[in-house]
Order: structure tokens, then C-alpha cells, then sequence
């Protein structure tokens, strides 16, 4: 039996002709398509035998494997040997874009063969809540209000934890912008509005306690210093005057969020598309005015004072790690 085989292969090579492989490392196929079993590869430089009735094969030439089977290679991997004087072999059959070379060009970079996943995070998000219950402390009862809703927002940028082996704990800072507005009707036809913009900054601190292959699920605190702008109309139809003050001041917020993170949004693997409930705290504080009024008759105070307040939003963001 082998003798057999060794003068079919023998035979095979007398009337074969020979290639030589151009690429780096040639696959030799089962089936003459790309959907062909990898029977074996051949390395760049390497001879090869190929069966001459088959050279005008579109896309393939037939060779045998080691062990004799009949198998197939992509035409473009190799260069045949015409065995004349007008044939200049050299580097000129090697493929200058080798879809076969996996080897890395030098330099190699200074983190391979490991190379770590983006830490750094940049975010931003839209929170959409309810406005804010505390108001001026108008003479006159309240007949009617609204309070509408309030916009914010938020930029923050996130490290990891040093400590933090997992990747799951994240510090950093954000600042934010927040408007909202609240109208109401006083007892005596009096009208109000009062307009609002709060600038905020402070620090964030995340922990992702859920991690799958296409989302995450964190937790996100923060503690923020707020200095607000709060202009209040009034006015009183009845009796036919009106004035606008702006009352301002200090005060801190505590902004509590959990986010379902999806992974590859956008088709980037670095940006994450999130959302999720979110709890803004406020607490207690004083907004002064400069206390010159015109019509006195309609501010029985030169400030507003603010009581602890929660309220429940929602908020929609962009997450870019790098």
C-alpha cells in the first residue's frame, strides 16, 4: 500500500507543476470556495505542487496534502515556476497587503501581548424631574400652582479606583447646569412666576455591582455645591403695579441615580448608551435679595427660605470610556 502511494505521489510530481507561496502563510482548502475546511497551511517561500490540468481553474489550484488527499489553494497565494529565461522569481512574488500575515509591525507596542480596557470615563447626561415644591413666602394664600419641570444638564469625568482590582469603582467630579420655573395665583389677583437656574459641581462616585456582555447595571452618588439664581415676578392686577427681584445663595444637593449602561451603542465599542431613575435631595437653605423694593407692599421678605425637599427625575446619558 505505500508503495502505492509513493508512486502516485511520485507521479503526481513529475507531471505536476510548481508554485511557489507568495504569502505569509497560505491555507490549503478542502473545497475550492472560502467556506472549505483548512486541511493544512504552507508557509511564504515554501514549494508547491499543482496539478497542470487544473491551472485554468478560476479562482483555485489543486495540490495534495501530506497524506495524499486532494485539496485546493486560493490561485493569488502563489506564483508559478514557468522554468524560463524571462522569469525574475526575487521579492517581486510576495503580496505587499498579505491577508494571511498575523505578525505585528515593529515597534511592537509597550503593552503587548496584554493590553487593558478603557478605565477613563466621560459622561453626559439630560435628567428630566419634577420642579422644585419650595417658593416665595407670599402675604396673599395661594389659589392655584404650578410647578412644571426641571432640566438639567451634566458633564462628569471618572477614574478607577487604584485599589480596585474588579474595575467596578469609579471616582470623580461633574458640573451641571438646571433651569426650571413655577407659576402661581395669589388670593387678590396677584400673579407670580419664579424662574430658576442652579450651577452646580461637586464630586461623583460610581460602583457597577451587575456586569453582563451587553450591559451593566451602577449605582451612581453625588455631592453637589449649588449656587442658584432665582428670579420671582408678581403681579398684582388689582391693583395695577408689578416688580421683578432676584434672590440668590448657596446650597448643596445630594443626587442619587442608578443606570442600566448598554454596551456598543452606536456601533463603538468605547460608548456606552445609559438611563435610570434618579433622586435629587436638597437641602435646607437662604436666598437673599438686596431688599430694595419698589412696591414693599408685595414682599413681606427679603429672602426665600428653602426646606429638605426630594425629588424623584429621570436622566438619559452618553458614556465614552478611553
Amino acid at each position: 500500500m505505500i508503495k502505492v502511494f509513493l508512486i502516485l505521489l511520485l507521479s503526481f510530481k513529475t507531471l505536476a507543476t510548481q508554485g511557489i507561496i507568495r504569502v505569509h502563510e497560505a491555507p490549503v482548502v478542502s473545497e475550492p470556495n472560502a467556506s472549505g475546511r483548512i486541511l493544512m497551511r504552507i508557509r511564504k517561500g515554501d514549494s508547491v505542487y499543482l496539478h497542470p490540468n487544473y491551472l485554468n481553474n478560476e479562482n483555485y489550484y489543486v495540490t495534495l496534502t501530506r497524506d495524499g488527499r486532494k485539496a485546493y489553494i486560493r490561485k493569488d497565494f502563489i506564483k508559478l515556476v514557468l522554468n524560463n529565461d524571462s522569469e525574475e522569481i526575487g521579492n517581486t512574488i510576495y503580496v505587499k497587503n498579505d491577508p494571511t500575515d498575523y505578525v505585528i509591525d515593529e515597534p511592537i507596542p509597550d503593552e503587548y501581548p496584554l493590553k487593558g480596557h478603557p478605565t477613563n470615563r466621560a459622561q453626559v447626561d439630560l435628567i428630566f424631574k419634577q420642579g422644585p415644591t419650595s417658593r416665595y413666602g407670599y402675604t396673599s394664600q395661594v389659589e392655584r400652582e404650578s410647578n412644571g419641570f426641571e432640566g438639567s444638564l451634566n458633564i462628569k469625568y471618572l477614574r478607577p479606583a487604584s485599589f480596585d482590582d474588579e474595575n467596578r469603582l469609579y471616582f470623580g467630579f461633574y458640573g451641571g447646569i438646571s433651569t426650571g420655573q413655577s407659576e402661581y395665583q395669589l388670593n387678590g389677583d396677584i400673579f407670580t412666576k419664579e424662574s430658576s437656574s442652579i450651577f452646580t459641581l461637586g464630586p461623583v462616585v460610581s460602583y457597577t455591582f451587575h456586569k453582563r456582555q451587553y450591559f451593566e447595571i451602577e449605582s451612581m452618588l453625588q455631592v453637589g455645591v449649588n449656587y442658584q439664581r432665582r428670579f420671582i415676578s408678581q403681579d398684582d392686577q388689582t391693583n395695577s403695579i408689578a416688580e421683578e427681584k432676584l434672590f440668590s445663595g448657596m446650597m448643596f444637593n445630594i443626587r442619587l441615580a442608578v443606570n442600566l449602561s448598554h454596551k456598543r451603542a452606536f456601533s463603538s465599542k468605547h460608548t456606552y448608551f445609559y438611563h435610570g431613575p434618579v433622586i435629587d435631595i436638597k437641602l435646607p437653605s437662604t436666598l437673599d435679595s438686596d431688599a430694595q423694593f419698589t412696591h414693599g407692599q408685595l414682599w413681606p421678605s427679603p429672602s426665600v427660605s428653602t426646606e429638605l425637599e426630594g425629588t424623584f427625575g429621570y436622566n438619559v446619558g452618553i458614556t465614552y470610556r478611553y
